[in-house]
Order: C-alpha cells, then structure tokens, then sequence
C-alpha cells in the first residue's frame, strides 16, 4: 500500500495528533466501507458473478472482497437501504443523514440500522398518504 499512512510516525505523534489521525482515518473508513457497501449492492444486481463462474452474487462478493458470506451479504443489504433511503429522502427534498453513521450502525447493530431507515423514510410515507 502506497499511501500517506504509511509515512507516519505514529510514535512521534503527540496524543492530540494521534488522535486526531485516529478521528481522520475512521471516517475514511466509514467513508470506504459505504462505498464499498453501494459498490456490492450494484454487483448484486449484475450478471458478472455468473460470467465468471460464480453461484452467486454473494459467493463472487465473498471471493473477490475476501470476505465472509455474511459480510458480503450484508454490504449488498447496506448498500440497497442506503440507496433505497437517498433515493427516498432526494423525492421529498430533504437532506439525507451522514453516511459514515449509517454504515457504523449497519455493521454493529443490522436490525437496528434497518430500523432507523424504515423511521427515515416513514414521515416521507405517511405524507404522501395523507394527501
């Protein structure tokens, strides 16, 4: 890896500094990780996983992304619900929430992640039923 990372001297960071590169690099993580989710998610619907010989979507994800069956499964699950909460939250003219907070929340807790996005999307439903 060729990054500016590896030219740190993490050990000669000062505390703020350090944590401030800690700060700093978990939200290019988060940043990363909802990329990656958008990316599987995208997969998922393609044919490349067959084209390749593959079972499965998830089993190509698995493969490629070296990464477990549940985790490939549930980046294409996050990647779908953030797409399905943007899409939502850009018809009704509102400001979708930070993605990094989503994908944290996704990767601990699923159910409650899941949770959260039906709540972001349920005001824009029970307006268009009211009118």
């Amino acid at each position: 890896m060729d990054t500016a990372q590896d030219t740190i001297e993490i050990e000669q960071l000062s505390d703020d500094e350090l944590g401030e590169t800690f700060i700093r690099a978990c939200r290019v993580r988060d940043q990363q990780s909802l990329f990656i989710a958008r990316c599987a998610a995208e997969m998922a619907k393609r044919e490349k996983h067959d084209d390749d010989g593959f079972v499965s979507p998830i089993d190509w994800l698995r493969f490629n992304g070296h990464m477990t069956s549940g985790a490939a499964a549930n980046s294409v699950a996050v990647g779908e619900a953030v797409r399905s909460a943007i899409v939502d939250s850009q018809k009704q003219g509102r400001v979708f929430f930070h993605g990094s907070a989503v994908v944290k929340l996704m990767i601990e807790q699923p159910k409650a992640a899941q949770s959260e996005l039906s709540l972001a999307r349920a005001p824009a439903k029970a307006e268009r039923t009211a009118k």
